[in-house]
């Protein structure tokens, strides 16, 4: 039964008050919350999200579901500050994160009208300051990536500086660390991946794409490595990243194999991949969602244990790609 806007936004606010004042069952409401992003999704904005913004003075109603999605605990505005007095990080990953942050959502209105690129700039650098602490005493050693950008910017888009700045830290530190290490084994494993479901869920697909050697790498290296963030529009973008904040990141992959699903037959009568695959079309969040749903419970426990995993812990089977080849 579908909910009218107005009363889907009472239905969150109440979820969250009620997770506030009962911390204790948090994971409950936690829950319920997920339930609603699977029946419903999340509202469009209204005035009071974007009064939020504008002045600073708090979250929309996405950026408070992203931030308890992200476990999001510990919002320090003194550590921030301190942090951003560091100054700049590295001189050579300043720049890469210059390069990029022109680029954010290039085309993108409304993103533009409410994130400006110093902050994004800020932010960014400002995590690359707590990074050159925490690296001294962490195995994996985080660092600036392409696309760390579209991640960073999405939340700024719908939470203030210092609770995005937080969010963006939890988000790489805890659910996708390997995405921000140098050799970014998060996303080969992910690309790896991609090829397996692929396999499985469409063997006369893939049977085509090994006509193309490292097809997966070719096409599919960029959706993978910016969580989709690459391919317009920003709002479609934003309802697929609800999905994603409630159930796992590792979700990220299955959105890209839903949408080269959504292509199989254009694909299966090209002559030529880069003609269809080049850019990939106009994402439709709910159509997304539907099929990785749907391609979900045809995966082996084995494999889809394996994609929970890939963005956080380096999986036994360590494949490159002119192995991944051979063997296929």
């Amino acid at each position: 039964m579908e909910i009218d806007p107005i009363n889907l936004r009472k239905r969150y606010e109440e979820i969250i008050k009620k997770g506030n004042e009962d911390e204790k069952n948090i994971e409950n409401y936690i829950s319920e919350l997920r339930k609603l992003v699977l029946l419903h999704g999340l509202p469009d904005e209204n005035e009071e999200d974007e009064n939020n913004m504008k002045d600073g003075s708090g979250c929309t109603l996405r950026g408070l579901i992203w931030k308890i999605f992200l476990q999001v605990d510990n919002i320090n505005a003194k550590e921030y500050i301190s942090l951003i007095e560091k100054g700049r990080c590295e001189k050579r990953l300043f720049w890469k994160i210059k390069d990029d942050t022109c680029r954010t959502f290039k085309n993108d209105e409304i993103f533009h009208k409410r994130v400006p690129e110093e902050q994004l700039v800020r932010l960014l650098n400002t995590f690359l300051n707590k990074c050159e602490n925490q690296n001294k005493t962490s195995e994996l050693k985080l660092t600036y990536v392409q696309g760390m950008n579209l991640l960073c910017g999405a939340l700024l888009y719908t939470m203030p500086e210092i609770d995005a700045f937080y969010a963006f830290d939890k988000l790489i530190s805890d659910h996708c660390p390997l995405y921000a290490v140098s050799q970014i084994k998060g996303v080969y494993q992910g690309i790896y991946l991609f090829d397996q479901i692929v396999k499985i869920v469409d063997p006369e697909l893939h049977t085509f794409f090994q006509q193309t050697p490292d097809y997966n790498k070719i096409y599919f290296f960029s959706p993978i490595m910016s969580f989709s963030a690459g391919t317009p529009p920003f709002t479609e973008l934003l309802h697929l990243w609800d999905f994603m904040f409630a159930f796992g990141v590792h979700l990220n992959v299955v959105f890209v194999v839903a949408q080269v699903i959504l292509l199989r037959d254009e694909i299966l009568k090209s002559k030529n991949l880069n003609d269809i695959l080049h850019t990939l079309p106009k994402l439709n969040a709910k159509l997304i969602i539907s099929i990785s749903i749907y391609l979900i419970k045809q995966l082996p426990d084995e494999l889809y244990e394996q994609l929970v995993q890939h963005s956080t812990t380096i999986l036994d089977q360590q494949l490159s790609f002119s192995e991944t080849s051979k063997e296929n």
